[in-house]
């Protein structure tokens, strides 16, 4: 069985985002859009950080900025790949291989990891609970069960080891060359169909959100969606109001029970997206007052979604009639943000530092992680 490889960065949410894409090996990690303008002059002030945590790391100055991703608040990793520039594609000289660094105790401290093979040609990393996943080209992927202290070698192939598609979901469209798709579950290493197909015509997306298994189509510029309660033995079809325009990616997130469907034009399109908020059926969310390009959407329960782009960080709330948004002034603007399975915010920024957001819902304190080399 050949499943539909997902080449977008897959959140590793409470709420996953499921979509289906083109069939290499590539980055599966669901790509922040491409930058929007800078803020303009009149954009509000972002409040600065409630606490920044500056920390030396054993990394000498000459390694480029790093790439840093968190599990929880507490468990995350950074990975240093290059010296000098960072745009390089020939392989590094040998001291200038990858460097693998750890922290669990949410970015106060960092120690350093083996990394089972710092000479590669191109170097990815993900992580969710206890797994850490490293892809050495052309060696291999590298698989870690204990947070990174042991690695288990995988041969690259055409299509990425079974450990890599547990971070694509439980619930997954298949397969490639299949008319239509079909939703299967992923059981241990394999994918299986489930009990019951939904009755959406042009399935797009799947995606377990807010507790429930929603299933999204199109077909001649119409959107169908149908949800189950019960791992897929039974589906409700549910009503979705009809879109401006047919969106060229959807997408299904969800946390405490909220499940949103995002339509947008594209990879790249920053321009605000259709929104539907779905419960028993899936009604247009229209979101006047927002003040200009968006960077990512993130659901935080309770109606809420939070927003970041070039203008501002601010919170959209959905209520029955209408929707509205405030600008929360967080000290992020720009960057890509993403929930953590533990509800916690977290967002990397291109100058390597990264940002973590406790709390709930809209109230959130703001930590800056600075990794310093020496």
């Amino acid at each position: 069985m050949r499943r539909r490889n997902v080449r977008h960065r897959l959140v590793l949410l409470a709420a996953v985002v499921v979509a289906t894409a083109g069939c290499s090996i590539g980055d599966i990690r669901r790509r922040p859009p491409t930058p929007a303008p800078p803020p303009a002059p009149s954009s509000p002030v972002a409040s600065p950080p409630d606490e920044v945590r500056r920390v030396p790391v054993p990394v000498p100055r000459q390694y480029a900025t790093p790439f840093v991703e968190f599990a929880d608040a507490e468990q995350g990793y950074a990975l240093f790949t290059r010296c000098g520039n960072p745009e390089a594609t020939s392989a590094p000289a040998s001291d200038c291989g990858a460097i693998l660094l750890a922290t669990s105790d949410g970015g106060r401290s960092w120690r350093r990891l083996r990394h089972p093979e710092p000479l590669a040609n191109n170097h990815q990393l993900y992580a969710a609970g206890e797994k850490l996943l490293l892809l050495a080209e052309p060696h291999g992927w590298y698989i870690s069960n204990d947070r990174g202290g042991t690695f288990r070698r995988e041969p690259m192939s055409a299509e990425p080891p079974a450990a890599v598609r547990t971070l694509e979901g439980r619930f997954q469209l298949c397969c490639d060359g299949e008319d239509p798709p079909r939703v299967v579950e992923l059981v241990g290493d394999r994918l299986r169909p489930v009990p019951a197909q939904p009755p959406v015509p042009g399935l797009r997306v799947v995606a377990f959100a807010g507790g429930r298994l929603v299933a999204v189509g199109e077909r001649d510029g119409e959107l169908s969606a149908a949800v189950s309660s019960e791992a897929a033995r039974q589906w409700r079809p549910m009503k979705v109001a009809p879109p401006d325009g047919p969106p060229a990616v959807l997408r299904v997130v969800g946390n405490h029970g909220d499940v949103w469907l995002i339509g947008s034009a594209g990879p790249g399109d920053t321009r605000f997206p259709q929104l539907w908020r779905c419960d028993q059926w899936c009604p247009r969310v229209e979101v006047p007052g927002y003040p200009g390009p968006v960077t990512s959407l993130v659901p935080l329960g309770a109606g809420l979604l939070a927003v970041t782009g070039p203008d501002g960080s601010g919170v959209i709330s959905a209520g029955d009639d209408a929707a509205r948004y405030s600008d929360v002034r967080w000290p992020v603007r720009n960057e890509y943000l993403q929930l953590l399975p533990d509800g916690t915010l977290f967002a990397r920024a291109s100058d390597g530092n990264a940002w973590l957001g406790s709390g709930m819902f809209g109230q959130r304190r703001w930590i800056k992680l600075v990794l310093e080399r020496t």
